[in-house]
């Protein structure tokens, strides 16, 4: 019984990197390639800020919509509240959002069936 607790926990712990990793490369290659130094503190903090909530929504109340949200917004406020620094939005950057973001929904998903949800 106890190792396929372990067994499940590993699955999950590998997921959730596996997502965060996926969405932590197409932040880098979409915004941080060609920034600025002055752009720098302003992307990083927006991004951190994100992960932390998304890490924060897996500990405490795992919600598939808070952490398809939060995701969504991580790639894509820069050109939202900068958009004279940053490339604008387009479809074929969404395609790739689309992937990143079902990659955390579906860690998301994982974390509520393994370890349970204290959501009601």
């Amino acid at each position: 019984m106890t190792m396929k607790v372990g067994l499940r926990v590993v699955v999950l712990v590998t997921s959730c990197l596996l997502a965060l990793a996926v969405h932590f490369g197409i932040f880098e290659l979409r915004y941080t390639w060609y920034i600025k130094s002055q752009d720098a503190s302003f992307i990083f903090g927006g991004y951190i800020l994100s992960i932390l909530l998304i890490g924060a929504s897996w500990i405490w109340r795992p919600s598939r919509f808070f952490v398809g949200v939060t995701g969504l917004l991580a790639l894509i406020f820069p050109p939202l509240l900068r958009s004279d620094a940053f490339a604008p939005v387009d479809a074929k950057f969404l395609t790739f959002v689309a992937a990143s973001v079902l990659l955390l929904i579906g860690a998301t998903e994982l974390r509520r069936g393994i370890l349970g949800s204290n959501t009601r």
